[in-house]
């Protein structure tokens, strides 16, 4: 036997082969029951193939960038937190610089993070060597648990991690924000091909967008919608595990001990895991990655009063900034502290670098908003400066909306100050959010707990600063918007300083230890069927629950179906419905994701330039909308009861569609249809008038104009007990639980007016062309 066949024969060549065969003859029998193009394994392969483009590419290209900027090389762990985190604000200026110069596109995708790749290569191979010397010092123990207690809290992270990730899989996991402006905007920069305003002043158009920007280049991939979201979705869950990372890495600054598997006390703040909380390709979680670098950066700049330590603070305090205005939570401790340390050195140069830093390098939402709208925060700026669109009555209707009234900060001076100064103890313990779990508090109170070992425990600065930060961001989240959610940022915060404060509870002793054990046990057992409650805002059930059905699909052969995703834009393709150039006004609804081309927004006190009672003619809103570039119109013909303003804003609206969109098809539930402005017109220099039909106790039934019917106020026509009465009126509203003023009226609405939409029980009827 020759000795190569010897040596196979010993390998084992014989069943490896035997193995082989029946493993295809297996695939070749069960692709009949489940098509092995359809396998999940194969399509979330390539999506993390895809997503560690960004991880990988970001993470080398930030570890140079760190070395650039930092002389010592900091410890193993905190180099790759702060490199990530440079490496992450480097990926989004380049797909914001992208956008500025209108190169998004498949080839972006691409070129993009190849480029980090090759400018972050060269140094690559140089922390490969440095980590296996690491590796080689520590041994096992680096990453074995080397106790019960580190045993345990890796199975807890693993479990916390794996439960996560399965809601992460669902293409419906998204969020109400979500679907309505974070992929949105990022579906809309990809349909303009490059960064473009959004010209009605669409308000969420001009927040920080950091974590759009980093979907916008998920929205450049190849593929379909559900593609892009679960893209989208995996960019958020590799900030998440960067985040319990970064957890750990923090804890060790804080605490001269090792605690690898410390982000597992992420899981006993169980509020993270509820509905609008959640990780649903939101913002919330993105801001929450730059806590843990943003402290670590922050806390080497106290001790090291340098330029460069400034500026690397300042960069990661940009990103922080660049995600959400909720960056004040971080801003605002940070600014008292590197105050004081500059007060106590008597050195200003580094908070003039850490400034300055954090200023240019949040520029891309400053400036391009200042270019934009004339306003660098806008619109919040515009009683300062020339904000555009912002015209006047925009700001009333603007605070109708912009925070709900029971998250504002209200009440006497004296008042304001008790429950600011309350609210810093039973946060955790009185819930502050839209009515998901009822009254029962979710957020997770450990932290607050254990802040009565505080001063028992010998903690040492850091973990006094990081708790004080805690608590000064807490003020500025209670003073601005408290809802629960927007404490996701400060989470990574508490879980690290509770995380240093069990440690040091651990060193008391036993009875020390035995109450540690107890606290914590009380959070997890608390709180372990939140994760299951049935509460998720847009796929109405529990997010475990939506897994679960999107798997067995696979069973009924809807292979195609687990993809769908907000289909009725979706499935219905609107976007080749619209030629090269159109835009799309989406009216008064929030599920315009999937719509895949430019839009334009038109909800009341959401944006700043359409104003429908601002119009007493057609004519006038057709300027609007043709200034604005709309060539198309997609709406909902049920919406929801709303209050007189809304109605009268809809009969106008209503109007305007019966004059100038004449034809129009179905897409799932919404009505979609081009504009044609000389449809209507012989009427579109007619004001519009609305009839309004109801009953005790609604208001006169009479003849009115928008402004009079939003307002309340009397009827310019009292009656509409004759035709000649509604001889005037071109819209009709009527409540179908009142009856008519009077036969001939009823008769005349059936012969003149079609009904064109409803707000719950209350009809909107149009008057026909001709009658």
């Amino acid at each position: 036997m020759p000795a190569w066949l010897s040596r196979l024969r010993r390998a084992g060549a014989v069943p490896a082969s035997l193995l082989l065969a029946i493993t295809v003859v297996f695939l070749v029998w069960t692709n009949q029951f489940l098509p092995i193009r359809h396998w999940l394994w194969f399509r979330y392969l390539g999506i993390w193939g895809l997503v560690a483009l960004f991880a990988v590419g970001s993470l080398v290209a930030g570890l140079r960038l760190l070395t650039l900027v930092l002389r010592e090389s900091p410890r193993p762990g905190e180099r790759l937190l702060l490199g990530f985190g440079l490496g992450v604000l480097t990926f989004f200026w380049g797909v914001f610089l992208a956008g500025v110069l209108g190169v998004y596109g498949r080839v972006f995708f691409f070129v993009w993070p190849a480029a980090l790749l090759a400018f972050g290569g060269p140094g690559a191979w140089g922390e490969v060597r440095r980590w296996h010397r690491h590796g080689r010092r520590f041994g096992r123990s680096l990453f074995v648990p080397r106790d019960l207690v580190g045993g345990l809290s890796l199975t807890l992270l693993g479990l916390g991690v794996l439960a996560v990730y399965l809601q992460v899989l669902t293409p419906t996991n998204v969020g109400a924000d979500a679907v309505w402006y974070h992929l949105p905007v990022a579906e809309h920069y990809v349909a303009a091909g490059g960064l473009r305003p959004f010209r009605e002043g669409w308000y969420n158009g001009s927040l920080p967008q950091l974590a759009s920007f980093l979907y916008t280049w998920a929205f450049c991939a190849p593929g379909g919608l559900a593609l892009r979201i679960a893209l989208a979705a995996h960019i958020e869950f590799v900030l998440f595990l960067a985040t319990l990372a970064g957890i750990a890495v923090l804890v060790r600054r804080l605490v001269p001990v090792r605690a690898p598997y410390a982000g597992a006390l992420m899981f006993a703040f169980p509020g993270f895991l509820t509905y609008d909380s959640n990780l649903i390709v939101g913002a919330d979680h993105v801001l929450a990655f730059w806590a843990p670098p943003l402290a670590i950066a922050t806390l080497r700049l106290a001790r090291s009063f340098q330029p460069r330590e400034a500026l690397l603070a300042g960069l990661l305090m940009a990103g922080a900034l660049l995600t959400k205005y909720q960056g004040l939570y971080f801003l605002a401790p940070a600014t008292l502290l590197l105050a004081w340390v500059a007060w106590r050195s008597r050195r200003l140069a580094p908070l003039l670098v850490w400034a300055a830093a954090a200023i240019v390098a949040s520029s891309a939402h400053w400036l391009k908003n200042w270019i934009f709208y004339g306003d660098p925060l806008f619109p919040m700026l515009h009683r300062f400066l020339p904000s555009h669109p912002f015209p006047p009555g925009a700001n009333a209707l603007m605070q109708e909306v912009l925070t709900p009234p029971h998250f504002r900060f209200s009440g006497t001076p004296a008042a304001k100050l008790l429950r600011t100064l309350a609210v810093l103890g039973d946060f955790s313990f009185v819930p502050h959010d839209w009515n998901f779990h009822g009254r029962r508090p979710v957020f997770g109170a450990l932290f607050t707990c254990l802040l009565v070992a505080l001063p028992f425990v010998r903690a040492g600065r850091r973990v006094w600063v990081l708790t004080i930060a805690v608590h000064l961001g807490i003020v500025v989240w209670f003073v601005t918007a408290h809802e629960d959610r927007y404490l996701q940022a400060l989470l990574p915060w508490m879980v690290a300083a509770s995380a240093a404060l069990l440690v040091l509870l651990w060193q008391r002793g036993a009875l020390a230890r035995a109450a540690a054990v107890m606290v914590v046990l009380v959070q997890l057992i608390y709180g372990s069927d939140v994760y299951f409650y049935r509460v998720h805002g847009m796929n109405g059930d529990a997010p475990i629950k939506a897994f679960v059905d999107f798997v067995t699909q696979n069973q009924r052969g809807q292979y195609n179906d687990r993809y769908r995703a907000w289909s009725d834009l979706q499935d219905n393709d609107l976007s080749r419905k619209v030629p090269a150039g159109g835009k799309v006004l989406c009216h008064h609804f929030v599920e315009k994701l999937g719509l895949g081309v430019e839009s334009v927004l038109d909800g009341k006190g959401w944006q700043g330039a359409i104003d429908y009672l601002a119009h007493p003619t057609p004519a006038a809103t057709l300027a609007l909308w043709r200034d604005l570039g709309i060539t198309h119109v997609v709406w909902d013909p049920a919406l929801l009861p709303r209050d007189n303003d809304v109605m009268a804003r809809e009969a106008v609206f209503q109007r305007m569609l019966a004059l100038f969109v004449p034809h129009h098809a179905v897409a799932g539930h919404y009505q979609f249809g081009a504009l044609d402005p000389a449809a209507g017109q012989a009427m579109v220099n007619v004001p519009t008038r609305i009839a309004w039909i109801g009953c005790d106790p609604d208001r006169a039934t009479g003849l009115y104009t928008p402004r009079e019917f939003s307002v309340g106020a009397v009827p310019a026509q009292p009656g509409l007990r004759a035709r000649p009465a509604l001889a005037a009126a071109n819209v009709v509203l009527r409540r179908t639980r009142c009856g008519f003023p009077a036969p001939e009226v009823e008769a005349t609405i059936a012969a003149d007016f079609v009904e064109t939409a409803h707000l719950g029980e209350v009809l909107v009827l149009v008057r026909k062309p001709g009658r």
